[in-house]
């Protein structure tokens, strides 16, 4: 009977044993991310690291505003202790996953088991109920609309049609003009930088020389008066 309980207690042992380096090597760590919203993704959906499966959605629930969601990942997959998690929708039938970016490199912290993924640190693809409100908008804005004025947009499309109505061939020349002008500024563009060196320092020698202009500029208003004086006496004679 001894023999017996020994045996079974060294069974039990050899099994927990088996399951803790199971659990610790072998097995799946969890990762809980939070969404802004879940729609169209479920438990069971996959998992993956550049396009790769490395695991499933294990749950998701309802958390206030958010979507908690449970990951269930291969332990002997490193995951990036700042890695992000993306919601992924290839197109509008097929299955969606989540996808854990970036892939992890060489070297740097790696996500522990039980890790969190706060909502700043997640995304969700853009729905295409939202894609068509945008669109319908965008027609509608574009598009003609009862009224006196219609919409800003319409607006400015007709004073441009109206502007340019008859003055295809002007402005066509206009940018032909414009263009060889942006050649020339081009080829010349060393000229153009002397050109503008130039200026400076011929600025600068003006600047540096204004109380000899001043002086200058008033010897001349006084050689002035005296002419005229001179002329006004030659006059009256």
């Amino acid at each position: 009977m001894a023999a017996l309980a020994a045996v079974v207690l060294v069974g039990l042992i050899v099994a927990g044993a088996a399951v803790l380096v199971r659990n610790t090597f072998f097995g799946q760590k969890t990762i809980t991310a939070y969404f802004t919203t879940a729609t169209a993704i479920y438990p069971n959906d996959e998992v993956r690291v550049s396009g790769v499966k490395v695991g499933n959605i294990k749950s998701i629930e309802p958390q206030g505003t958010q979507a908690k969601m449970t990951l269930k990942v291969d332990h002997d997959v490193p995951i990036p202790a700042d890695a992000k998690a993306v919601i992924v929708a290839s197109n509008l039938v097929s299955a969606r996953y989540v996808q854990l970016s970036p892939a992890y490199r060489d070297s740097g912290p790696v996500m522990p088991d039980g890790a969190v993924i706060p909502v700043e640190r997640t995304a969700v693809p853009v729905e295409w109920d939202e894609v068509k409100t945008q669109l319908m908008r965008l027609a509608t804005d574009l598009g003609p609309k009862s009224g006196v004025s219609g919409t800003s947009v319409g607006r400015f499309i007709d004073s441009a049609a109206n502007a340019l109505d008859g003055n295809g061939d002007k402005l066509r020349q206009t940018l032909a003009q414009l263009s060889g002008v942006g050649r020339i500024l081009a080829n010349g563009s060393g000229n153009i930088v002397d050109i503008i060196k130039n200026l400076q320092t011929f600025v600068g020698a003006l600047r540096d020389s204004n109380v000899q202009i001043v002086q200058f500029n008033d010897r001349l208003a006084t050689l002035t008066s005296v002419v005229n004086d001179s002329k006004s006496d030659r006059t009256r004679r």
